[in-house]
């Protein structure tokens, strides 16, 4: 435990000094700047629009942290040597992955808290008041999800090369976010074999799971026996990325 700890404590160190908090915290600004513009010329209420960008643009941050800097980490400690280093030691290869993973989202999660207070700092500027306990939990869902990338990035790299792994893994996001919308699209002459596989994929890989910003927006009452199931549904994600990066790793000649 205290080698994945101080693996952990290291990966974040290493992505401060990578700048990584920099251009988030830049993005996040120039978003909440637009977002305020936008919202004087918008048909849209005042308040779903600020939501609707706030919550658009708070995901994307957060999943091109995770996939970037994620798919880095492994590839760049290969390329170095410093990964043979580090395994010289008493240290096992699933400690290492470990650690590299919760490092890498213990940065996503501080990057996530600084966003939210920015985000709450605009909306008492822009005069829409201050968040509750439900717009508090839709921010933090999306966290959850970078969190959920963060843990495929790792498995990604573990198995391929940096080039590879990014393709893999920005692909899998983008079918993550439109599987359930192209399971509800499918014409109703699909073949049946392509709607089940369809199914099962937006079954079992659904980021929307993790959006609710439509609920936040019209003010629906959140059910959260359901956010609970979001929650574990991320963490179940977590847990089983994690394992097969630490069993790719064992198995993988570092070489």
């Amino acid at each position: 435990m205290r080698h994945i700890l101080s693996i952990a404590s290291e990966t974040f160190l290493l992505l401060r000094r990578d700048r990584v908090f920099l251009p988030a915290l830049c993005i996040m600004f120039l978003l909440c700047y637009f977002a305020g513009i936008a919202g004087y010329w918008s048909i849209e209420t005042y308040r779903k629009l600020i939501y609707d960008v706030l919550a658009a643009g708070f995901h994307l941050i957060g999943a091109l942290v995770a996939i970037f800097w994620g798919t880095k980490l492994v590839a760049d400690s290969n390329k170095e040597g410093y990964t043979e280093l580090q395994l010289a030691g008493p240290i096992k290869r699933s400690h290492w992955i470990i650690g590299k993973f919760l490092g890498l989202a213990a940065t996503l999660v501080f990057i996530g808290m600084t966003l939210t207070v920015i985000s709450q700092g605009m909306l008492i500027y822009q005069e829409v008041g201050w968040m509750g306990l439900d717009e508090l939990t839709m921010f933090g869902l999306i966290i959850c999800s970078w969190v959920v990338i963060a843990a495929l990035s790792i498995l990604f790299s573990a198995i391929a090369g940096y080039t590879i792994a990014l393709f893999s893994v920005f692909g899998m996001w983008l079918i993550g976010l439109s599987i359930k919308n192209i399971s509800f699209a499918l014409h109703r002459d699909t073949p049946e074999f392509a709607r089940e596989t369809v199914g099962k994929i937006a079954q079992y890989w659904d980021l929307q799971k993790f959006n609710i910003v439509d609920q936040i927006t019209s003010q629906t009452p959140l059910v959260y026996r359901d956010l609970q199931w979001n929650f574990s549904y991320a963490l179940v994600l977590c847990l089983l990325f994690v394992t097969l990066a630490c069993i790719a790793i064992s198995r993988k000649d570092m070489a």
